[in-house]
């Protein structure tokens, strides 16, 4: 697993694919490279050698190669870091008890730990600038979406923090473990630097090691890897779409010393260069699947002070049809839903095996009656946990059904709004209204459960009346939900938006189709014939955002069921107030002087 992704809970593809392989008798072990590496470089003796060493690339006699915009731009950085660096480095430690321990549910104390944290990390921009590395992601002046930029990014170890610390951690667990195979895991682009240094580093260590790359990532550009050969410098195989029964193929191919080419869901480059794809359809039944096995996952390593564990009750979306989404690709259009009786005898398991009461389904929308029989399988079970899940604006939801799941544990709920205007939501193909919007909304919220909305801005044909509906939800209905997340229109590859852009009336750019890069959304130049600009988007999410931020605070999804779990509706009010007060403040406050801290919390 590599960096970076969410630091907040553990992700569920490599247990499920541990608890899969072991299923099938082979001996496997889970490396979380992502939270093993942010533990290093928070750690005092890291920042402090991270510091030493960004003071000597600024001004020492490597600066002189730098250009002299980037040797500027490293010592205004060095100077603005080292200045507050001893403070930062004092607490580092205490930051981090506070955000793994009972601390965290004093917002000042969250809040301001959260600050250190942040800060401290701007030691690695100050080493690694141009490039940024924080808890938002890793960021460079590079394009990594470009298969030859990433692969300056990933070979220099001038702007890629992750390349020496995986060689120092790779190199004893190789040697210890001796893989066939190494698997490693691409969820999305921001994981794109990590997890092509780490397949570098592996190839490096260990040439005779089979490494294999998969991940939603690569099921979303798998037809631009036929343009980028260069990517399987470093990968033996490429494995899109569901992995259980092709990784399991590839492991049995390579042990036995077989040929892969039969493997499906396979990607790799013959010997005469050209790039191959196995398109052959290999999907697992939901119900033969085991639990996720989280062995190996670093839990006590993320950011919060109880491990949020995840489950699938389902795989792909029941619904399907929105003009925007390519979510049901991944899954090759299939939708399949697990027995309620299974799902909970996962969270059962997990439960009892990891000391786990907090869950997060992670669906991309539970069925409605899907959500009703898992909940009355918790209640039979007299089974006390706290999960959330993503739902969909559905006719078939009722008071009786989202009582049910509150009752059940069910804590927070986000909803893929994306419009309140019926204008919209009929030209994405929603199949709902602003009237079913609100009814939704507010019967999940009476119920007790945390409602959370996603909209966003930007889809082709909204005109600045629509933007002004969606914005009413904040204006005029804001009691009936309690945080909400906006972003602007993203034309993925593989969304039906993209299969008929005249009729969405959007113009493609002239450099279309020599799109130079494997970004699962285009990133070329377009605009829509109605004259609407993508600059109309990003100013409504900016308004948007700024509004909501007021209003209802900021809330990551691991913070809301936490929160929701532990404070009652009445303290709703509370936590607003404590986020105006401390969340966006800028000093950062002395941990060790704040009333009732405790460095042990």
């Amino acid at each position: 697993m590599p960096p970076h992704w969410y630091p907040f809970q553990p992700y569920m593809a490599l247990p499920a694919l541990q608890g899969y392989l072991r299923k099938q008798g082979f001996s496997t072990a889970i490396l979380n490279l992502d939270m093993l590496s942010l533990d290093h470089f928070l750690n005092r003796n890291s920042l402090e050698s991270y510091l030493d060493e960004a003071e000597k690339r600024a001004f020492g006699s490597w600066s002189q190669k730098l250009d002299p915009d980037e040797k500027v731009g490293r010592q205004r950085i060095f100077r603005k870091t080292s200045m507050v660096a001893p403070r930062l480095f004092d607490q580092i430690e205490d930051a981090k008890g506070i955000l793994r321990g009972k601390g965290y549910y004093e917002y000042l104390h969250r809040a301001e730990s959260l600050k250190v944290v942040s800060q401290a990390m701007d030691t690695l921009t100050a080493c690694f600038y141009p490039s940024r590395y924080n808890l938002n992601g890793f960021v460079t002046r590079r394009n990594h979406n470009n298969p030859d930029q990433l692969g300056r990014i990933t070979s220099s170890e001038a702007i890629n923090p992750f390349l020496g610390y995986f060689r120092s951690v790779l190199r004893p667990k190789l040697s210890g473990l001796d893989p066939l195979v190494v698997g490693i895991n691409i969820t999305g682009d921001s994981q794109l630097v990590g997890g092509v240094t780490a397949a570098r580093v592996v190839k490096e260590l260990a040439p005779q090691t089979h490494v294999v790359l998969g991940g939603s990532f690569f099921s979303r550009v798998i037809e631009q890897l036929f343009k980028f050969p260069q990517v399987f410098e470093h990968a033996d195989s490429i494995i899109a779409y569901e992995g259980e029964i092709s990784l399991t193929e590839l492991v049995h191919g390579v042990k036995n010393g077989a040929s892969l080419d039969k493997v499906p869901h396979r990607c790799w480059q013959d010997e005469s260069g050209l790039v191959r794809f196995n398109a052959g359809l290999a999907q697992p039944d939901v119900d033969t699947l085991p639990t996720p096995d989280f062995e190996g996952i670093e839990a006590d390593l993320h950011l919060a002070p109880h491990p949020v564990m995840a489950v699938a009750a389902s795989r792909g979306c029941y619904w399907n049809r929105c003009l925007f989404c390519d979510h049901g690709f991944c899954y090759q259009n299939r939708y399949q839903e697990r027995s309620p009786e299974l799902v909970v005898d996962d969270l059962e398991a997990i439960s009892s095996t990891w000391g786990a009461r907090y869950f997060d389904i992670v669906d991309e929308a539970v069925r409605p009656s899907h959500m009703q029989d898992i909940s009355a399988e918790i209640q039979r079970r007299g089974l006390d946990l706290r999960w959330m899940c993503l739902g969909r604006i559905d006719k078939s939801f009722s008071p009786q059904i989202f009582k049910s799941a509150y009752d059940a544990g069910c804590r927070l709920i986000s909803f893929g709004v994306e419009s309140n205007s019926d204008a919209v939501l009929r030209l994405m193909n929603k199949g709902t209204s602003k009237q079913l919007n609100l009814r939704i909304l507010d019967e999940c919220s009476s119920a007790g459960i945390w409602t959370h909305i996603m909209i966003f801005f930007g889809f082709p044909g909204e005109t600045a009346e629509d933007i002004q509906a969606t914005m009413g939800l904040l204006d005029e209905h804001a009691a009936i939900f309690h945080d909400s997340g906006g972003a602007a229109f993203v034309l993925g590859r593989h969304s039906r938006v993209l299969e008929d852009l005249m009729r969405h009336g959007i113009n493609q750019d002239e450099a279309w189709d020599a799109s130079p890069d494997l970004a699962y959304s285009i990133s070329l130049p377009f605009e829509f014939g109605s004259g609407q600009k993508k600059e109309d988007a990003e100013q409504a999410v900016e308004k948007f955002t700024k509004k909501s931020v007021y209003n209802k605070g900021s809330w990551d999804r691991t913070v809301s069921l936490l929160y929701r779990s532990r404070f009652d509706l009445s303290d709703y009010g509370r936590l607003i107030e404590l986020f105006r007060t401390h969340g966006i403040r800028k000093r950062i406050a002395d941990l060790s002087a704040m009333p009732g801290f405790k460095a042990k919390a």
